[in-house]
């Protein structure tokens, strides 16, 4: 069905790889323009070692803190009319990547992030797992050395949980108006592959080109709310995956039962179609890396597009409007007060808020909530050993 609202996070890591041999096979990956359920930080996958990038170190440690408040939010990306903490975000999130070879690095991330909107919070888990393997050009250590191009290849899975969403809502479905919605258990499971060509321009500059394929599966046990129908009934609704259970309240008294099949109700929802559902995705962006020092900038720009199943049909049929597409800009810059270690301000902008990024939250219901722009800041520090 539909009723998770909106959005979420979460980070990820570059990562490196190795050199295409002409720079034509760059510009192509750059060229493709795509769709995408991108896994956390998917605009800053790159085919060198990223942040600390110590050449006799192995492994990176990286804590981050998410956050969107009044306070930070100077660009003023929250939502309209927003109250003190309507459209806040804050987050945690722990990463960590392992070079097994010179070619090969292995990466995994846990999440965990709160949402507060005026009608929706929720508690939500992120998790993420990936292998890059660098397929060609010369190793990326020491990154100073290379001039080469480089192409490597990423796959990764990663998901989201929440132990349930709540949301208050107007929301009319023929002749059914619901006021309020539980989504029991959501969750969303991706496998992603992504192709990255890296060129080391000058031994400060390097830029990459990302192209990717997913899958996504969105899943929930049940949803269950409250709805008045257009005779006056209320009625308090579960829906499961095989059928509708409703107790109604008769506006002129009597209690009265309903129990139908999920897909061909009254109440004219179907949650095998309109909040569990597939998805094939594409994406596509560009980066840059600019290290001077002990200082480091890098900013990335991916664009996706989305392919869902009977979601949309639902959408499009009660007259909205399906979101298949978002821009993600994100930008940081760091600071090494040490050979191992990196302290860094990153701020992450979306056209279409958290589209494609935590696919458990968008549905024939939230749909609507997906056509408005979002960011956060994120302050971490990332370590080398």
């Amino acid at each position: 069905m539909s009723f998770l609202k909106r959005r979420v996070v979460l980070n990820v890591r570059p990562h490196r790889c190795h050199g295409v041999r002409t720079l034509g096979a760059l510009v192509a990956f750059s060229a493709l323009s795509c769709v995408a359920v991108a896994a956390p930080l998917d605009a800053l996958l790159s085919t060198q070692p990223a942040h600390v990038g110590a050449p006799d170190s192995s492994v990176e440690l990286e804590l981050g803190y998410d956050v969107a408040n009044d306070r930070v939010d100077f660009l003023h990306l929250r939502p309209d009319g927003a109250s003190t903490s309507s459209g806040d975000y804050y987050g945690r999130t722990l990463r960590a990547a392992w070079d097994l070879t010179p070619r090969l690095r292995l990466e995994g991330g846990l999440a965990k992030r709160r949402l507060v909107f005026k009608s929706f919070d929720a508690d939500v888990t992120t998790w993420q797992v990936a292998a890059q393997y660098l397929v060609l050009g010369a190793d990326p250590k020491p990154y100073e050395s290379l001039r080469q191009p480089q192409l490597a290849l990423r796959a990764s899975a990663w998901g989201d949980s929440a132990s349930g969403f709540d949301r208050e809502l107007n929301y009319k479905v023929g002749g059914t108006t619901f006021r309020s919605l539980h989504a029991d258990k959501p969750g969303d499971t991706q496998l992603q592959f992504d192709v990255i060509g890296g060129w080391p321009v000058t031994a400060n500059l390097h830029l990459n080109g990302i192209a990717g394929i997913g899958y996504s599966r969105v899943t929930l046990d049940s949803v269950s709310g409250q709805a008045v129908r257009s005779n006056g009934d209320l009625c308090d609704v579960l829906l499961t995956r095989a059928e509708l259970r409703a107790v109604c309240v008769k506006k002129n008294g009597g209690r009265t039962t309903l129990i139908e099949p999920s897909g061909d109700n009254e109440f004219g929802v179907d949650i095998n179609k309109e909040a569990r559902y597939h998805a094939l995705t594409y994406q596509a962006g560009i980066n840059a890396t600019w290290r001077s020092g002990d200082w480091l900038f890098r900013g990335g720009l991916l664009h996706m597009t989305h392919r869902r199943s009977d979601v949309e049909d639902a959408v499009k049929t009660r007259g909205g409007s399906p979101v298949r597409s978002n821009q993600v800009l994100v930008l940081e810059a760091g600071y090494k007060p040490t050979a191992k270690s990196l302290v860094f301000l990153r701020g992450q902008m979306m056209t279409h808020q958290f589209a494609g990024e935590l696919p458990m939250t968008y549905n024939s219901v939230s749909a609507e909530q997906f056509d408005k722009r979002y960011g956060f800041l994120t302050l971490g520090l990332a370590l080398a050993f």
